[in-house]
């Protein structure tokens, strides 16, 4: 099997930011499992998937306690933990996918890959897209 077997979703980043904000993030949310099925189909020991799930389901469910809870109470501050925990696992699952594309792309001469740990931490999806989307470009 080769790379081009199995070319990443293809739709350019600012794309993906418009929508997600016009959606409220909704998008966002659909999108980042786009992108996991993807490197699941291409690496099945892919964990991005299930750590993006929890990143949904935490972030969820500290957003409904925060909001539940009054300001400054103890239920908005575990609601805030919450968040924080969510964001951590979803920085692990994008790092994931992230990897699966260094291991399918890497040998490639010319090819554009997401070679900065930083900016996949600090841009996610997003910056995970834009290389996605010129890799997609490359295949035939």
């Amino acid at each position: 099997m080769t790379p081009n077997d199995n070319p990443p979703p293809k739709l350019h980043w600012a794309l993906v930011l418009l929508l997600s904000i016009v959606t409220l993030g909704l998008f966002y949310f659909i999108w980042m499992f786009v992108q996991s099925r993807w490197a699941r189909r291409v690496n099945p020991d892919s964990s991005a998937t299930s750590l993006l799930i929890i990143y949904a389901a935490l972030s969820i469910i500290g957003e409904i306690v925060s909001e539940i809870s009054g300001r400054g109470s103890n239920g908005a501050i575990a609601g805030g933990f919450l968040l924080l925990a969510g964001t951590v696992v979803g920085v692990f699952g994008f790092l994931s996918i992230r990897r699966t594309m260094l291991n399918r792309y890497g040998g490639q001469s010319g090819a554009s890959l997401p070679t900065s740990s930083a900016l996949t931490i600090f841009l996610g999806l997003l910056y995970l897209q834009h290389h996605m989307t010129r890799l997609a470009k490359r295949s035939p």
